[in-house]
Formats: C-alpha cells, structure tokens, sequence
C-alpha cells in the first residue's frame, strides 16, 4: 500500500511551529532566505503533516516559514506528509545527508520525541535505523 504525498499552498496562519524550540535561529540566513524568496520565489515545500482542520504541524522549513513572514508572503508551498509527527521527525532525523542538522537541534528534536510523544532510546533508535548509541550521544 503506498501512501501518497500532497503538495499544497498552506497559509502560514494555518501552521502549528511545535517544533520552533528546537531550531536555532540565525538572523543572517533568515534575511538572506527571505530576499531569495522574494526574488526567486519557493524553490523546496516545507514539510507538514496533518493536524486537526484546517492546521498543519510544521516538521521542516522553520528558516523558510521565518523568511517568508518577513518577506510578507502569506502562503508557502508544503509538502503534507502522510502519517503524525512523531513518524515524520523520525523520518526527517533519519535522512543523513539530506538536510544538515546542528547537533544542538538533533538533540532537541530527540528530547521531544522522548518527552513529548513519550518514546525511549531504542524506539527511536529503531524508528530511525540507527544504533540506541546515536541516540545517546545526542
């Protein structure tokens, strides 16, 4: 069975930023994204995953989201992952390589898989394909 993934314009009102404690905020990379969109518009959708109608859990794109207030854009485009956040952060800390995390954030966003959708070190180990030792040193 293959689950399908939406893309969508999403009004950035409609985003529920649970994980924006976990990203470090850098001034200089938000103004630079935020004149990139302005002059060559979204070029990769954020990632969401359904909440309660008609909002969306932002997992990935909290730099984009920042920018695009700041720009005043009111819409981005998402994708809207199937599936709830915790399988979608999992998934998104998985992908080595695809999107470079600080270490500070890997750790943030390993605590609240642990705290708040109340996993331990060797669910998320599994959930990730990683060794509980990863986990650990994070």
């Amino acid at each position: 069975m293959s689950r399908s993934i939406t893309i969508k314009e999403l009004e950035l009102v409609h985003l529920e930023l649970a994980y924006a404690h976990t990203r470090i905020k850098r001034t200089r990379q938000i103004v630079h994204m935020a004149d990139s969109l302005m002059r060559h518009g979204q070029l990769v959708p954020i990632v969401v995953v359904a909440a309660e109608h008609p909002c969306f859990v932002l997992i990935d794109g909290y730099l984009r989201v920042t920018a695009a207030a700041r720009a005043g854009l009111d819409t981005l485009e998402a994708q809207i992952v199937p599936g709830n956040a915790q399988d979608a952060l999992c998934r998104l800390l998985a992908r080595d390589g695809a999107r470079q995390f600080d270490v500070f954030e890997q750790a943030a966003l390993l605590r609240d898989l642990k705290a708040i959708h109340q996993l331990n070190q060797q669910q998320i180990a599994a959930k990730m394909g990683r060794h509980p030792s990863w986990v650990t040193r994070r």
